[in-house]
């Protein structure tokens, strides 16, 4: 799922009405109690 994600273009319209544009460039992954109980 996480390198599916890199390089995509997120989005998001502020208050003002402009666009803030960010591209993913890397992931990370981590691993919680609840991961490691499953």
């Amino acid at each position: 799922m996480a390198a599916e994600l890199l390089g995509c273009l997120l989005v998001k319209r502020q208050l003002d009405g402009s666009l803030l544009r960010n591209v993913v460039v890397e992931t990370e992954a981590l691993i919680t109690i609840c991961d490691s109980i499953q």
